[in-house]
């Protein structure tokens, strides 16, 4: 899916896929000695290119600092072994995708980004739908504001007030002490995740990545809109016999019941291009106008 959008989430998603493919998303060594240097040197990659909340673009940012830049390894914390078997994966998916004719080209549609926040948007959407249903639900507090000679302002929560609860049971679970978020708030009340550690007293999640409504509408499981609640359901994607009742929704959205109808008309479309494309190589996909069409959502949120 990456590969079919731009130029610029083919990379990102290649070393993605060969990080988490080579290490299960291990590139980063947990060495006492370089743990405080390494996590500077990776706060200062998240705020040069405004990957936002996501340890996997952390990943990617990571392995083309020391690919592309010069950085060493070792700055970065990252494990030598880790990173020379993802690099040595990652040319051989590189290969792979350009046998099939997914070639590093096409724009993505006028005014898609290659670089900066807004190509990590995109490449966050992406990991949601490689990880679904890896899916996490963030709750927050009753909301609480603080007095200001301007007026009452909204205060966040702190970190460990909020609770974090899996696909499909609703388990509670406790992001793991090397995730990226763990030690801030996460506005987006959805979360995908690549790993669960089962310690003696809780379940760890690692590597996590915030969900925007858009990803996961576009490519999650299938909808049920409910018109009459003004409201849209993500469901598995394994449908149930006739004579079983439809599972209560893990994750539901608020939507005009037209948001659903447009959404289940770009998956059909998007789905006709990737068949299309998997028997003939040669048709282009990134300047599709449903692929210009996604992105605009991702990048957005259906406010442009």
């Amino acid at each position: 899916l990456g590969a079919s959008l731009s130029a610029a989430t083919r990379e990102a998603t290649l070393t993605i896929a060969a990080a988490l493919g080579s290490s299960g998303g291990q590139l980063f060594r947990s060495d006492p000695e370089r743990r405080e240097a390494a996590k500077k040197a990776k706060a200062a990659l998240r705020r040069e290119h405004g990957s936002g909340r996501s340890d996997h673009a952390l990943l990617a940012l990571a392995f083309e600092a020391c690919c592309d830049r010069g950085k060493h390894v070792d700055s970065l914390g990252l494990s030598y072994a880790a990173f020379a078997e993802t690099r040595q994966l990652r040319n051989q998916l590189d290969a792979a995708l350009a046998d099939r004719g997914f070639v590093a080209g096409g724009s993505g549609g006028d005014g898609v980004p290659t670089r900066g926040p807004g190509l990590w948007r995109v490449v966050r959407g992406l990991v949601a739908a490689a990880l679904y249903p890896r899916v996490l639900k963030v709750t927050r507090p009753t909301q609480r504001y603080a007095e200001t000679k301007g007026g009452a302002i909204a205060v966040d929560a702190k970190p460990n007030e909020l609770r974090f609860t899996k696909s499909p049971d609703n388990a509670r679970v406790f992001l793991h002490p090397a995730s990226l978020g763990f030690h801030e708030s996460w506005p987006s009340p959805w979360l995908v995740y690549n790993d669960l550690v089962q310690t003696d007293s809780k379940t760890l999640v690692r590597d996590v990545t915030e969900a925007s409504p858009y990803a996961l509408l576009l490519f999650a499981g299938r909808l049920r809109p409910r018109p009459s609640q003004r409201a849209v359901d993500v469901l598995p994607l394994l449908r149930h016999d006739e004579t079983d009742s439809e599972p209560t929704a893990f994750i539901s959205f608020t939507a005009h019941p037209r948001v659903a109808a447009i959404v289940d008309h770009l998956r059909d479309h998007l789905d006709a291009l990737l068949l299309a494309k998997a028997a003939d190589p040669r048709i282009p996909t990134a300047d599709a106008p449903v692929v210009a069409a996604i992105l605009r959502l991702l990048l957005y949120d259906g406010l442009n």
